[in-house]
């Protein structure tokens, strides 16, 4: 370790943007209640959609955070905002709050609000009604970041004091669909393969279930998402099989099945593919 004074190393999420909202809508950012402040990420936001001719309304009260007083000033706030409106909330507890409050006042999501999180916890997102878009930052970048710098300041050498991480996906559900559209087809068909991925997946069945046919569904998943079904069924089973091994308990024999593989020797060799390492030396890693 280096015996100079040194600031403390922090890690701080790179700010980053959105895709430019319509110009007949309105933007929106609701701040964060935590001890760490999220000044930067509100004001990328707002400089951001400055620069494309955007006032940014913030929503701001002098009450204590997520009490009754609170929600009802969101509220009140959330009713005077023009719509319709793209929101941007710090995290997605508080973008949960936000669905919470549209529905106390009547407001529909993602009719006249399109609202988007922060963080993609999955135990948040995929149960919120509608079902919440949300930005994921890329949290193994930055483990890998502050390994590195770690690794810096035990040796003695030089590190920054402070570093960024930018952002690994946005991961589109029904809070900013177009619920009339095809995007909206594509949405469900995503949750329906989520929930079914390790099972066995007919995409005609999906299309059936969704109401649409093959080929529109195929066009639609791939325009939303940017990659096929059959890719999302691939990745979505590569993480099962990350959660698993991180779990410890599950055999390694036994994961290809649990993922929906029926051909175990090609999924480990596609894990390995995948990650860079095999399902041991993964778990190795995990635990």
């Amino acid at each position: 370790m280096t015996s100079s004074a040194r600031a403390p190393f922090s890690l701080t999420v790179q700010p980053f943007s959105l895709s430019p909202p319509d110009v007949k809508r309105s933007t929106a950012y609701l701040p964060s209640t935590n001890v760490c402040p999220d000044s930067e990420r509100r004001e990328a936001f707002r400089l951001a959609l400055s620069r494309r001719g955007f006032k940014t309304s913030i929503f701001c009260t002098a009450v204590a955070k997520d009490t009754d007083s609170d929600f009802a000033a969101l509220c009140d706030w959330l009713q005077a905002i023009p719509k319709p409106c793209g929101l941007f909330a710090s995290d997605d507890m508080r973008a949960m709050r936000v669905l919470g409050a549209c529905r106390a006042v009547g407001i529909s999501v993602p009719e006249q609000i399109q609202v988007v999180g922060a963080d993609n916890e999955e135990w948040i997102c995929g149960h919120t009604s509608p079902t919440l878009t949300s930005v994921e930052p890329d949290f193994e970048g930055c483990g890998h970041r502050a390994v590195e710098t770690l690794l810096a300041m035990m040796d003695g050498r030089e590190y920054a004091e402070e570093t960024s991480f930018g952002v690994l996906r946005v991961e589109q559900r029904m809070s900013t669909t177009d619920i009339h559209g095809s995007a909206s087809r594509a949405v469900r068909a995503r949750a329906w393969l989520r929930d079914n991925c390790c099972g066995p997946v007919n995409f005609a069945q999906v299309a059936t279930i969704v109401g649409c046919s093959m080929r529109m569904l195929q066009l639609s998943y791939k325009t939303v998402f940017g990659r096929t079904m059959q890719q999302d069924i691939v990745e979505m089973r590569i993480e099962r099989a990350k959660r698993l091994l991180s779990g410890g308990d599950t055999p390694i024999c036994k994961i290809p099945e649990l993922c929906g593989s029926d051909a175990p020797n090609h999924f480990l060799q596609l894990f390995k593919k995948r990650t860079g390492m095999t399902m041991l030396q993964w778990r190795r890693n995990a635990l």
